[in-house]
Formats: C-alpha cells, structure tokens, sequence
C-alpha cells in the first residue's frame, strides 16, 4: 500500500475532445443502490470536518478539501450510524477536489458515467449526510442546469440542494451511475454564495483522476 500524494492532473484537454461526443439520450433515475454511500468524519488534532464519500473500484472517492494532514479518517456507511471504521486517505489532488480514501470494508461501487455532457434539464439526485451523524443518507433532486471545462477540468452546475457536509456526495445521473461529485456550493463571479445551486467535478475528470492514482500505485 502506498501513502497519501498529491497529484497534479492535466486533463482538460483530453475532456474538451470528449466534450463534442454525443450526449446520451434523457431518462428519468431509478432506485439506485445506496449502500456505498458513506460519511466521512476528518479529525486533526486542533478542527475537524465531515462530509460524503462514495465507494469507486479502488476506494472511496471524496473531496480534497476534506483532507488534513495527519488527520484520523472515520467511515460510517450508510444506515450503520453505529458502525464506525478507521480509514486513511491514499491520494489528493487539489487541483481537482478530489481525494481517495482507503476502503476499510467491502461497499457497493457506484459505477462512474461514460461522460458527464448530458443534456440541460436531465434530472439528477444527490446523496449525501449533509450535518450531524445521520443513520441514512439524505436525498435532494433536480436537474443539470450547466455542463462546462475550466482549470478543474470538466464542471457540473445544477440546482438540487447542497449543504455542509454534502461535499463529496454523488450526482447520480439516469442509469445511478455517478455523472460527477459534489464539490461545492455555486458562487457568482462576484463571491455570493447562490443558494439552491451546487457544483460537481465531472465523470471525466475523475476517471483521470483515478486512472492516475491506479497507475502510481502499480509502479
């Protein structure tokens, strides 16, 4: 097993080749398997955060924000609010958001979707513990309002709710697999925090990610 990194990504051009693909066609969600949606608990020694994580092929995939230096990791699944189990975190990338931590017991994997460019207005929900330890995850509907490439790579917009401790929670998509993750909530250009949008970093992006950690770890 290999200790945490940070890793620097150049993806974006890669994503602007998949951006001209054709989108899939609109359909509705389904009941999706939840139970590899977890919370997360962060402690340092003088702060602490909680936020989402989901389980992806070679862990937990959450948010870089979330990571503290030196910093225990706690993982409670969703509907085990009294089971709790150590973890780590094994890579970030803060250019990104994104994090993986270390998968202490088997959970579902919530598959990654082929692409994160689906047509404005496809409905969508979010999964996540937004607050204090919750039994079950929470739910929040709506639709992809915008789909577009920065710095961070391939970004998605949209108005379902996102709240502290919503970080890191999927965008289950129309088939439940993962169009991206939350990453935060929506600011216009002038710093106001908009409420009632959200932000996600696309599939895209964290199948590089991923792809990028998976390979490090085999050298």
């Amino acid at each position: 097993m290999w200790g945490t990194s940070v890793i620097r990504l150049l993806v974006v051009a890669a994503v602007l080749m998949i951006a001209g693909s054709s989108p899939p066609p609109r359909v509705e969600p389904q009941g999706c398997d939840l139970s590899g949606v977890v919370q997360l608990f962060v402690r340092g020694t003088d702060r602490g955060s909680s936020g989402t994580g989901f389980a992806v092929d070679s862990g937990i995939l959450t948010n870089a924000h979330m990571f503290m230096a030196d910093a225990a990791v706690t993982v409670v699944p969703n509907g085990r609010a009294d089971a709790a189990f150590p973890s780590r975190f094994l890579a970030v990338d803060e250019g990104t958001d994104l994090a993986l931590v270390e998968l202490p017991i088997d959970l579902a994997v919530t598959p990654l979707a082929p692409t994160a460019w689906v047509p404005q207005g496809t409905a969508i929900r979010i999964v996540g513990f937004p607050g204090p330890v919750q039994d079950v995850a929470s739910m929040t509907q709506g639709i992809v309002s915008k789909v577009w490439t920065n710095e961070m790579g391939v970004r998605i917009l949209t108005d379902a709710a996102v709240n502290p401790g919503s970080s890191g929670s999927p965008i289950l998509g129309n088939d439940c697999t993962a169009l991206g993750i939350v990453h935060a909530r929506y600011e216009s250009p002038f710093g106001r925090t908009i409420y009632g949008m959200g932000l996600g970093v696309g599939a895209e992006t964290i199948r590089a990610f991923l792809d990028l950690v998976n390979a490090e770890g085999e050298d």
